[in-house]
């Protein structure tokens, strides 16, 4: 019995947190203010395993509250229902799902090889394909592929592109900005700038 709570604990922790990554993700790229942080992480022309750390601090700590904020949330109304709260199986310290599923593709997302699950496959899990597209600046690829873990966040919601190959595939961002992200400067006061500006025009607007 305590074996089946934790697993389904498990599946529903990380529905849950793939859910609302899903979210976080989308609102990163449709809110301006976000969209200066992020855009950080997607002036990369080139993927490599180092553009996973490509990220503005502001970004990393909007999605660290998001995400933090859920896993606390779900955590607390387990033990509360439960009266504490189920161990996740790991490995050498390591949750054995997350082990498992960066150990089958994940830390390839930022790569450059073109891998795609076959069949059924590539709705089912994220390969790093699926994140390919959501890098490319290409305009059928724009906005395409916000999901983590699970592609049936994209498929449900509408933002699902996985075509057979990557003959369309070009990273950037596809406004002739990337040479501002080039520099310290570039990276992480630029986006600032950008951002205060957002805001003084949420909260000041021009008359």
């Amino acid at each position: 019995m305590v074996w089946g709570l934790e697993w389904a604990y498990i599946l529903c922790t990380v529905l849950l947190s793939d859910f609302v990554a899903y979210g976080l993700h989308r609102w990163q790229h449709t809110n301006p203010l976000l969209w200066e942080f992020h855009k950080v992480y997607h002036s990369a022309p080139v993927m490599h395993p180092l553009t996973n750390y490509r990220e503005h601090p502001v970004d990393n700590i909007f999605y660290a509250l998001g995400h933090g904020l859920t896993i606390g949330l779900s955590g607390g109304c387990i033990s509360y229902c439960l009266g504490y709260v189920p161990d996740m199986p790991t490995l050498y310290g390591v949750v054995l799902f997350s082990l498992l599923y960066n150990a089958l593709g994940y830390n390839l997302r930022h790569s450059h090889l073109w891998l795609r699950w076959p069949g059924k496959w590539a709705y089912v899990f994220g390969c790093p394909a699926h994140h390919h597209i959501h890098h490319s600046c290409h305009p059928e690829h724009i906005n395409k592929n916000f999901a983590f873990m699970f592609p049936i966040w994209d498929v449900v919601f509408g933002t699902f592109c996985l075509p057979d190959d990557n003959g369309k595939v070009k990273f950037g961002l596809g406004d002739g900005q990337e040479a501002v992200y080039t520099s310290c400067l570039g990276l992480y006061f630029y986006p600032l700038k950008k951002g205060l500006f957002h805001l003084k025009e949420t909260f000041f607007p021009l008359r």
